[in-house]
């Protein structure tokens, strides 16, 4: 029996290491060293391999950082037991404050209480008890940091807060047969025969000195997997493919917005729910931007103020230019379509974006703080509900593969009138893709903007889940099943 070097190698420091090591101790040998050749002292009952599986859990810079500092909400916690404190205050006390604030209010630790026209935060009984019992995800944290064993529900927890990070190890370890042992005492100790043929050994003859080594033709090769997009980022090719077929132009701004366009452009009032710090995330620094377009500034402070030059009383209240100037994380991506309309592009025109936006959520199966929109505006001369219907229909059936579609009224800031779209999946039933409507006066008068506009943002991670099969947002966006992406196929556009 012909054996390859590697395989006698590996036979050689199983020998040597008492007839069993694991790969972990193997030195001088990659892991595909190991594996292959394994698979083949196995396959001819020289050794046995078995695999072990290991699940390894480390702290995150995130973890690190809650371990060293406490946990946010514990800081919280600690601050709001001296007294009530206002929140734009405290808020500048703690760096990780959204996530501070979302856990004590979800656990109902604290509570939210107006006092003198302001907001404060108060700690409530529920809140005192925890500080004296303790955080014990603390001692989770240092249990993963000296490799101790953890509890399960603080493993899940900790993983959907970002704290920890798991690795998967596998180890091999091979065992010498009797079989195997007697072959390695009585292996062939002539010169090495030729595996890799080369020029210069049919140039000196050493290949009829030494022969050429078998090959077992019946083994399966590795397989080579070309590189390729994630599936979910393949699919979100094939909407944008969807909608320039139909003379859509795609737009794209940048993550990092001002307030105005994310908001105030929209006919969203500054003191709207929508723009509570539990909702946005905003840039520390820089803290403002520039408001460059002066004149769509001014008319979009007058429709704020009183209405504008058209039938309307806007929102009755004093306008600030420096909130609107404040940076955040885009959290529509109706602020990239907004941006685009103001640009003057012309009558009739098709926009669409595909794009990431960031909201503070807790992370779980179904909730992630990035999301992906698709967005969509028409500007034409006579459109109505019935036109934005008809594109809402193409959008449920041919982008979302649904079966039957409904809409429902609905409210937006910016849209009236406004409608929700469902579609119907066989096993899930009803399920809410995202709202539309025909932009209000209020929207495109300050833009300079005469014509009728239809709009609609979908949420278009919820399509790809039931479109890709997943139950997860976080394996849909981040996927770490290796050998599940090296099986889904490449999808070719046309």
């Amino acid at each position: 029996m012909e054996i390859h070097p590697k395989a006698l190698e590996l036979l050689e420091k199983t020998v040597n290491n008492g007839g069993k090591i694991s790969s972990n101790e193997v030195v001088g040998m990659s892991h595909g060293d190991i594996v292959r050749p394994g698979k083949w002292l196995e396959e001819n009952g020289l050794a046995t391999v078995t695999e072990k599986r290991i699940k390894k859990y480390y702290l995150t810079e995130k973890g690190e950082e809650a371990f060293e500092k406490g946990f946010p909400e514990e800081i919280l916690l600690k601050k709001l037991e001296k007294g009530s404190k206002k929140i734009q205050d405290i808020k500048k006390e703690i760096d990780a404050f959204n996530i501070a604030l979302g856990q004590s209010k979800r656990n109902k630790w604290i509570k939210i209480i107006s006092e003198e026209g302001s907001k404060k935060l108060e700690i409530t009984k529920k809140g005192s008890k925890k500080i004296k019992d303790g955080f014990r995800e603390n001692k989770a944290l240092r249990n993963i940091k000296e490799d101790e064993i953890v509890e399960k529900k603080f493993l899940k927890k900790l993983m959907d807060r970002g704290l920890i990070e798991s690795e998967e190890k596998v180890e091999h370890i091979i065992e010498i047969t009797k079989k195997g042992k007697k072959f390695y005492e009585e292996k062939d100790t002539t010169e090495e025969k030729i595996g890799d043929l080369k020029n210069q050994h049919l140039k000196d003859g050493e290949w009829k000195k030494r022969g050429l080594r078998e090959y077992d033709v019946r083994i399966v090769p590795d397989a080579k997997r070309p590189g390729k997009k994630q599936p979910y980022r393949q699919y979100l090719d094939i909407v944008r493919q969807k909608f320039t077929s139909m003379g859509f132009k795609e737009a794209k701004t940048p993550y990092v917005e001002t307030e105005f366009w994310n908001f105030d452009a929209l006919f969203q009032a500054q003191d709207h729910p929508a723009r509570e710090i539990h909702d946005k995330f905003e840039l520390r620094d820089p803290e403002y931007g520039d408001l460059e377009q002066d004149e769509i500034v001014e008319k979009v402070k007058e429709m704020h103020e009183r209405g504008g030059e058209i039938d309307s009383k806007g929102w009755n209240y004093e306008w600030s230019k420096k909130q609107a100037s404040k940076l955040m994380l885009r959290s529509q991506t109706t602020a990239t379509t907004i941006r685009y309309l103001a640009r003057n592009i012309g009558c009739p025109a098709k926009i669409f974006a595909i794009d990431r936006n960031f909201r503070y959520d807790e992370i779980d199966k179904t909730h992630f703080i990035e999301f992906y929109q698709a967005e969509g505006i028409v500007k034409a001369e006579n459109l109505s509900l019935k036109h934005l219907f008809g594109y809402l229909e193409v959008f449920g059936k041919e982008i979302a593969g649904a079966e039957k579609i409904r809409f429902r009224p609905n409210y937006f800031p910016f849209t009236e009138p406004s409608v929700e779209l469902d579609a119907y999946h066989p096993e899930i039933g009803w399920i809410e893709l995202g709202g539309a409507g025909l932009f209000r006066p209020e929207v495109r008068n300050p833009l300079g903007v005469e014509e009728p506009v239809i709009a609609w943002g979908m949420g278009i991670d919820r399509i790809a889940m039931f479109k890709l099969g997943k139950d997860d947002i976080r394996e849909l966006v981040f996927p770490q099943n290796i050998e599940e992406l090296k099986k889904t196929r490449a999808v070719r556009l046309r």
